[in-house]
């Protein structure tokens, strides 16, 4: 009787042990990730951006991400993010003006927008300045942008893949080599994007953090 207890109060240990080693908020369920922790996003306009495009976006993180997902009142546009002599925006500029704009939310913020982005690139060990780019997220932190400025073809697809992909940065889930998962990179080209499934592979699932 002794063995038994001792053998069942050593299971209980155990069991107690590798349940909060191994707790994950992630659970699978069909093609939308479902949180224990709700994930909150918060979406801004800036520029001439359709109502039906915000809208679009807010309904398939919310099915995508099982997301609280609310519109904010529209931003002026950053002129100061304007790239000297380009009509281009910086966008590591408007993620800073993000950060700064919204000090007082705890959620992730993601600014849509029609002007043209860009960030320096690196390609095949080659640095490409102001390359245009359809969108740009901080890992593991609150702002990114989508910019719709180059979906020149299957317009709402790609504006729908790329907000989801952007807002999985912000979740902590880098580049993925998966060319079906939404989280692979695109490399700016728009073809590459509509490669992409809508969902997200298993192992960029499990790096989910908020």
């Amino acid at each position: 009787m002794k063995k038994y207890i001792l053998s069942l109060s050593i299971l209980l240990i155990i069991t107690g042990i590798f349940g909060f080693n191994t707790y994950n908020p992630v659970v699978k369920h069909n093609k939308s990730i479902v949180t224990k922790k709700k994930l909150k996003i918060n979406i801004t306009v800036m520029g001439d951006v359709k109502n039906e495009d915000a809208e679009l976006v807010k309904s398939e993180l919310i099915k995508f991400y099982n997301a609280d997902v609310i519109i904010l009142p529209k931003t002026n546009l950053l002129t100061k993010t304007k790239v000297v002599g380009l009509n281009k925006y910086n966008a590591n500029e408007i993620l800073d003006n993000i950060n700064r704009l919204y000090l007082d939310k705890t959620h992730k913020v993601l600014m849509l927008t029609d002007v043209d982005i860009c960030t320096d690139r690196e390609l095949n060990g080659v640095v490409y300045k102001n390359w245009g780019i359809f969108g740009l997220g901080q890992l593991n932190k609150k702002p990114c942008v989508v910019s719709t400025h180059r979906f020149k073809t299957n317009y709402k697809d790609k504006l729908i893949k790329v907000s989801i992909h952007e807002i999985g940065h912000t979740l902590n889930i880098p580049h993925c080599n998966s060319n079906k998962c939404i989280m692979n990179d695109a490399k700016g080209k728009g073809s590459n994007v509509d490669k992409e499934s809508l969902s997200m592979c298993n192992h960029c699932k499990s790096k989910i953090r908020y």
